[in-house]
């Protein structure tokens, strides 16, 4: 089932985000990735988790933009991402 979502509240977006990547729904969960930094440019993990997506859906060169800009982004604010 395809639910839009017409809001613009990232965390409902992170969320659902969160439960289609474990439900092995990646290109869904990337493009909820897509509106999370659409609303949260400063939001460094959500760009690490784009760049997750697109290694698991085999988009290798695409993925370095979002993780380049995610190491950025953590760098400026002293802080680690952690995936855990």
């Amino acid at each position: 089932m395809k639910t839009n979502l017409s809001i613009n509240y990232a965390p409902a977006y992170r969320n659902r985000e969160a439960i289609k990547a474990m439900s092995w729904q990646h290109a869904e969960a990337l493009a909820d990735l897509n509106q999370v930094v659409r609303l949260r440019p400063d939001d460094a993990p959500a760009y690490a988790d784009r760049a997750e997506a697109k290694v698991i859906l085999n988009r290798i060169d695409e993925a370095k933009s979002p993780l380049q800009t995610a190491l950025e982004l953590a760098a400026q604010r002293g802080t680690l991402i952690s995936k855990c």
